[in-house]
């Protein structure tokens, strides 16, 4: 039934709908890379649906104000090109609409927008030195699991959404210059999937860690999230300046929107260590290599629990 109603008003309000607010303060941003639970978040925190959901603008080939952006595009934090500054403004003052942004909505008037994306991550240093009023969620998931569901996506996603393609990163030179230069020959020589993915993986979140604080984000780990929601849901509410009501603690057993088919909750497994049945000891111990050149196996190893202490000196080390 709720998922009948939901369907309901976001064919109704995911067409006719008015944002009250062009205050970017207004705006959750919730980010992370893609298959790391984004959506799951995103909809928690929008639970009592009273804000505008934004679903993933920078996601190609959608949006035709971001056609001209780089899968996974980075900017300087003092970049100020309208090529670029116009169509975030835009999104984050809530002004753009298009039927892909808005078909998840399903309220009819907001003055708040939660906005939800995936290939935002390295933008976030920019969005906070330009609007540091814009609140920002970032979420994290083992690398492992994240893989897994991109691996599995890749095979039928004709737009090759989840595919590594680490010549994007490459190709951008600011973001060589002020983040990966030390990583490129590591970059450029890798040759089996899961290290490619593993990169992947390091680049979306690394760098974003490197350059911001806590306190100019928040960061929920998936699995703490999962696991320990009565601890996290306070810290979350606490950065927002909000309270939450109760009552989004039963609503955090329901899959997103977004939930792929072939996802673990689809299958009744567990997504906190579905994972771990897919990956030889081989593998696991290459993706940790990986993670270990950027600093990021302080936080993620071979065991599905992070360790939440080790984001202290990853995001003091930048």
């Amino acid at each position: 039934m709720y998922r009948a109603v939901q369907r309901a008003q976001r064919n109704l309000w995911g067409r006719v709908f008015i944002d009250l607010g062009s205050d970017p303060g207004d705006t959750l941003y919730v980010t992370g890379s893609g298959r790391s639970g984004t959506s799951w978040v995103a909809e928690l925190l929008n639970h009592r649906n009273n804000q505008r959901y934004m679903f993933e603008p920078l996601t190609p080939p959608h949006v035709p104000q971001f056609a001209h952006f780089v899968r996974g595009q980075y900017l300087r934090p003092e970049e100020q090109d309208p090529v670029y500054r116009e169509p975030i403004e835009r999104m984050l003052r809530g002004s753009l609409r298009h039927h892909w942004v808005d078909h998840l909505n399903c309220v009819p008037f907001a003055r708040r927008r939660v906005i939800k994306d995936v290939y935002a991550n390295l933008l976030l240093g920019w969005v906070h030195a330009n609007f540091p009023m814009v609140k920002i969620v970032f979420v994290i998931r083992h690398p492992l699991a994240v893989m897994t569901s991109r691996m599995r996506l890749a095979e039928v996603d004709r737009h090759r959404r989840f595919a590594p393609e680490l010549d994007r990163f490459l190709k951008q030179d600011h973001l060589m210059a002020d983040h990966l230069a030390p990583y490129e020959d590591a970059i450029r020589s890798t040759t089996t999937p899961p290290e490619q993915y593993a990169f992947w993986w390091c680049v979306e979140n690394f760098v974003p860690l490197r350059q911001l604080r806590e306190g100019e984000l928040h960061v929920v780990l998936y699995e703490r999230l999962l696991m320990e929601p009565e601890e996290e849901i306070p810290r979350i509410a606490a950065y927002l300046g909000r309270e939450f009501d109760p009552s989004i603690y039963p609503k955090m057993r329901r899959r997103s929107r977004t939930t792929g088919y072939r996802s673990a909750l689809q299958q009744g497994g567990d997504p906190s260590t579905d994972w771990m049945r897919y990956w030889s000891a081989e593998d696991k111990r290459k993706v940790i290599t990986v993670l270990a050149r950027f600093g990021l196996d302080a936080v993620y190893t071979d065991r599905p629990t992070p360790r939440p202490e080790g984001l202290a000196s990853l995001m003091q080390g930048g």
